[in-house]
């Protein structure tokens, strides 16, 4: 229920380079799952992130209101995708799932190449057809529920999103997502994926309760955990801490590292 630290900076990046563009960004939350989801939870990250000066956009957009869009309402739309991508014959059922059938794509259509863009590490090509995949699952038949791929696409498509904004470890779906849009007639978008912080001791990603904002503010003040937040994933030209207002004026997407490195509390 409490940011881990890494989600923070993700927060905190996409905040910065919204601020520096002019862009309006917004808050996306997954919460079609209600075993694993609590309006609390989501409350207390906005409540956190309001707390470090991070406040995402309020105006009112065709697609829903707010700041803050939630799955869960959106299925009425979803459901409308999903059945055209029934009538263009490239869906098959399985194992309780709706999926795109991988092999029903690329006979229809002529050629499997993709190109997607990431800004940080430019053009990627891609053959859908030696993606790794047979089947991409969108829908649980017996849970009445979305998968993340199709909500993510069809939002992207309705909050006229030109930039997605993920971890390094969401590189992978970018073939995935650029082929649904490709299906739906949806215009590509480019993508920045960011460097993870990583356990001390290994390669997985942060997690873990003490991970969390709610546990280092505890033992840490405020500034220094923004400070080490922002240069952990970005190449300073000094080694002094920096706080929201000077990062501003400083960044430059082209400085993100590409590369995710661990996490080390003696250095907050």
């Amino acid at each position: 229920s409490s940011l881990r630290l890494g989600e923070f900076r993700t927060f905190l990046y996409t905040y910065i380079l919204g601020r520096k563009n002019d862009f309006a960004v917004y808050i996306r939350i997954d919460d079609t799952n209600p075993e694993n989801h609590n309006i609390s939870y989501k409350n207390q990250i906005i409540a956190e992130l309001e707390r470090f000066g991070i406040i995402f956009s309020n105006e009112e957009l065709t697609y829903w209101h707010g700041d803050l869009l939630l799955q869960s309402q959106q299925k009425d739309i979803y459901i409308h995708y999903l059945d055209k991508l029934r009538k263009i014959d490239v869906l098959s059922e399985r194992n309780g799932l709706v999926s795109v059938d991988i092999q029903k794509v690329v006979k229809k259509f002529s050629h499997s190449i993709l190109i997607s863009a990431d800004i940080l590490r430019r053009k990627t090509k891609f053959d859908i057809d030696k993606c790794g995949y047979t089947h991409i699952p969108l829908y649980v038949i017996n849970e009445d529920r979305f998968l993340f791929h199709l909500p993510c696409v069809v939002d992207e498509y309705y909050m006229n999103t030109s930039l997605a904004i993920r971890g390094e470890d969401k590189m992978p779906l970018m073939p995935i997502h650029d082929m649904l849009r490709n299906l739906l007639g949806f215009p590509l978008i480019e993508y920045l994926h960011l460097p993870l912080l990583l356990m001390p001791e290994s390669t997985k990603r942060l997690t873990g309760a003490e991970y969390s904002l709610e546990a280092l503010l505890k033992n840490h003040d405020q500034q220094d955990i923004c400070a080490y937040t922002i240069k952990s994933g970005y190449n300073l030209s000094t080694t002094k801490d920096i706080n929201m207002d000077e990062f501003l004026k400083i960044f430059d997407i082209n400085r993100i590292k590409k590369q995710s490195s661990h996490f080390n509390v003696n250095e907050i």
